[in-house]
């Protein structure tokens, strides 16, 4: 559901989080689970010694992995003895995460609008079967953002992924490193 016009011919910041709110259902977007809710905010640290990026800044939304886990596999029970073969099947019991960012267009591929481009990040449990990994439904939605935002940023997109590894591997709390718990 996020990608629809609406989303990249917002001009404003704040019509493209409404956009990004009505995308997702409302419940699941703020049900508790034990790692938080599912949609949270990230503030971005743009690089001001580019004069464009003067008064502005960038905002990733993203959906909280831990959350995520902990939701589809309370709901579905295939998925949590998926993910409970791959950590008996782990070295060490550690899983390990796969990440994937594309950019994609959503207007024409061939004259792309700068405005409407945007970053995908989608990440995915390693050790899952090989079977379950070539399938594009396997692989979970981490953040759909704009490319002008990550643009902004002082690596650009390696910048992005740097956040993005952030939200994995967090300094204290559920960390992918420190492991989290799934039912």
């Amino acid at each position: 559901g996020l990608l629809v016009d609406a989303l990249v011919s917002s001009p404003t910041s704040r019509s493209y989080t409404r956009q990004v709110f009505r995308a997702f259902d409302q419940q699941a977007l703020h049900e508790h689970t034990p790692y938080g809710i599912m949609l949270n905010e990230k503030e971005l640290p743009i690089d001001e010694s580019k004069k464009e990026n003067k008064g502005k800044r960038a905002a990733m939304y993203y959906i909280n992995p831990f959350a995520l886990l902990f939701k589809r596999c309370a709901i579905n029970g295939l998925m949590f003895g998926l993910v409970k073969d791959a950590v008996r099947s782990a070295p060490d019991r550690c899983l390990g995460i796969l990440m994937y960012i594309d950019e994609i267009n959503l207007g024409n591929p061939l004259a792309p609008d700068p405005q409407k481009l945007l970053q995908a990040v989608y990440w995915c449990i390693l050790e899952l079967p090989t079977w379950f990994l070539r399938r594009k439904d396997a692989w979970f939605c981490f953040t759909i953002t704009r490319s002008i935002n990550a643009k902004r940023l002082a690596g650009y997109v390696s910048e992005l992924m740097k956040h993005t590894l952030h939200a994995f591997f967090l300094e204290a709390g559920d960390s992918f490193k420190r492991g989290c718990t799934l039912q």
